[in-house]
Order: C-alpha cells, then sequence, then structure tokens
C-alpha cells in the first residue's frame, strides 16, 4: 500500500485502499460466477460432456470436496478442458486490448503509420478453428488429450506494445 496516486503523487488513502479491496472482491465475485454458469450451461447442453464430467467426479470420489493439490495435479483433465473451453466461449472480460504501433505497419493494401492506436478485440469466437490447430470447429469439444501447454496470443507483440 505503498503505492501513490499518479494524479497527486500522494500515497492513496485509507478509503481509497478500501474502495480498490471492495472492487477486486465485487469483480473477482461477478467473473466466478458468470464463468461457473456458463460452464454449467455449456454442460448441460451436452449429455456426452455432462456424462464425462460426472464420470470424473466419480472417479475421484463425493466423500470430500477436491484440494487445491488435486486440481492442480491433473486429475480432472477433461473438467479443466470444459473450463477451458467456456473461458474461450465467454470471457469474463471481453474488453479490447489497446496499442500503439511502433512502426509502420501494412494490413493487407492499408498501411497504418507509426503511432496510430489499435483497438485489438480479444474475444476470439470465430466458427473456423485456427488453421494451424488442424481441427475443425466441429471437433473442439473439450478432452483430456487436447490439455497441453497454452500458447498465449499477444496482440502487443506486432504493435511493439
Amino acid at each position: 500500500i505503498q503505492h501513490k496516486d499518479a494524479a497527486t503523487g500522494c500515497p492513496l488513502s485509507d478509503p481509497a485502499v478500501a474502495a480498490q479491496a471492495v472492487l477486486f472482491m465485487l469483480a473477482g465475485y461477478e467473473t466466478t460466477a458468470n464463468t461457473l454458469a456458463f460452464c454449467l450451461y455449456n454442460v448441460a447442453l451436452s449429455p456426452g460432456a455432462e456424462a464425462r464430467v460426472l464420470e470424473e467426479v466419480d472417479r475421484f470420489g463425493r466423500e470430500a470436496a477436491p484440494s487445491y493439490s488435486d486440481l492442480q495435479d491433473g486429475r480432472f483433465p477433461y473438467i479443466t478442458a470444459v473450463i477451458h473451453e467456456t473461458l474461450r466461449l465467454f470471457p469474463p472480460a471481453t474488453a479490447t486490448a489497446i496499442r500503439t504501433l511502433a512502426e509502420d505497419t501494412a494490413l493487407g493494401s492499408t498501411v497504418l503509420p507509426r503511432g496510430t492506436n489499435v483497438l485489438v478485440n480479444i474475444l476470439r469466437r470465430s466458427g473456423r478453428a485456427p488453421p494451424s490447430s488442424g481441427r475443425s470447429a466441429s471437433s473442439r469439444a473439450p478432452r483430456a488429450s487436447s490439455l497441453t501447454t497454452p500458447m498465449p496470443i499477444c496482440p502487443s507483440a506486432r504493435a511493439g506494445g
């Protein structure tokens, strides 16, 4: 809490810190609740997915809730894949990334000059699978075998930011 207000250069006041804490808690609550709702909705739409989720839960056992280490140890690969697919389809924050071009950049026949602010929509809901994936859109259903180290998309890489 040693951060200083950018406008005044003064340390953040107790009310400002409290307001930020409330914001973080509410933002985390809403995004988590919405993600869980979309996750359950998606599973309910697919009887096969629901059966696989329940199979994983039954394999673990219903006597005790899983611990954090159980989740990290890969004991729920299909449920993890379902969560990742839900986050792809319904990201909790659908903002755009704003970047300033570090150099002139050609997009097809259009050249954007250095210094141009570019808005990059970070929501990807194309019906087509990326060409490099080798998968058709119909095969996107989460599979335990699809859990690999994710390849992050970084819109700022080309924009120099």
